[in-house]
């Protein structure tokens, strides 16, 4: 079997309005990792459910897991007046 291209490996989030569920189908090795160790410390409700064979994974979880969270904007004064203060500290 041919090694998928980086555009190739994708990562998809898939839920419904019925189910309280999502499944994640990932080739992302860092996610991989980490929805490993959220089976092993919540086995109720991260559910391994299956490799595909070429390196991609699939879980389900409960959606409410799933959240949209931007990046925190940071004021020009608020740089200032923490770099005054790591300047302080030297």
């Amino acid at each position: 079997m041919a090694r998928l291209s980086l555009l190739e490996q994708e990562t998809i989030f898939v839920m419904n309005e019925k189910e309280k569920t999502a499944t994640i189908f990932t080739y992302n090795r860092a996610y991989q990792k980490k929805l490993q160790e959220l089976c092993r410390y919540y086995p109720d409700e991260m559910i391994f459910q299956k490799e595909n064979g070429d390196g991609a994974v699939t879980y389900t979880f409960p959606k409410k897991w799933l959240k949209i969270i931007p990046q925190r904007q940071v004021s020009e004064k608020r740089i200032q007046t923490l770099e005054t203060m790591r300047k302080r500290k030297k």
